[in-house]
């Protein structure tokens, strides 16, 4: 009795190395039901195992609190410099364009006066950032600069004339400021009428 309590013993400890062998040595019924016990320890032993590896290698897939809170401080530092770049960058975008529209339509009524032979102007109103052309009585263009590009204009005049050989009116030059936020471009008209930037 003592001998069949050491060999299960044995078989648990050891089932692996010699468990084939002692399987093969055990007839009597005593011993097969033995064996079965031992083999379903064995099976809820590995069960186990498997359990608490599967456990083990999920918890070394994820991330820790600590690095999840530092890869977040990195994007609010990056997106904290990087926001202001690009803000400027868009508000000088914003200007260039919107200067450059306000040159195409100063020069558009230059070239409409002389095509047309009549006075033609451009009525530049500051407060909503908006251009209007003329020529006589007709409205032939109007641009809302502010709707479009979201600049404000400052400008020396509040209208550019020009005559039938493309000279402007008036007894000064013609100064326009575009801004928006920091950036800032300046339009100048001359007195004969060319546009410069």
């Amino acid at each position: 009795m003592l001998g069949n309590y050491w060999i299960v013993r044995l078989m648990i400890r050891y089932s692996r190395r010699i468990g084939p062998v002692l399987d093969c040595r055990m007839h009597s019924t005593n011993h097969m039901s033995r064996t079965h016990r031992i083999r379903r320890i064995q099976r809820v032993r590995r069960s186990r195992h498997a359990h608490h590896s599967h456990q083990t290698q999920n918890y070394r897939a994820a991330f820790t609190l600590l690095e999840l809170l530092f890869v977040v401080t990195i994007i609010g530092v990056l997106t904290g410099v990087a926001i202001p770049k690009s803000r400027r960058l868009l508000d000088a975008t914003a200007v260039h364009a919107a200067t450059g529209d306000a040159a195409n339509m100063l020069e558009l009524a230059r070239h409409t006066a002389l095509t047309r032979g009549t006075q033609t102007s451009v009525d530049i109103d500051s407060m909503p950032a908006r251009l209007t052309m003329r020529a006589g009585g007709d409205t032939l263009r109007m641009r809302d600069e502010e709707a479009i590009h979201g600049v404000h204009f400052a400008a020396s005049r509040r209208s550019v004339v020009y005559s039938q050989l493309g000279m402007g009116f008036g007894v000064s030059n013609l100064t326009l400021i575009v801004t928006r936020g920091i950036a800032a471009e300046t339009l100048t008209v001359s007195r004969l009428g060319r546009v410069r930037r």
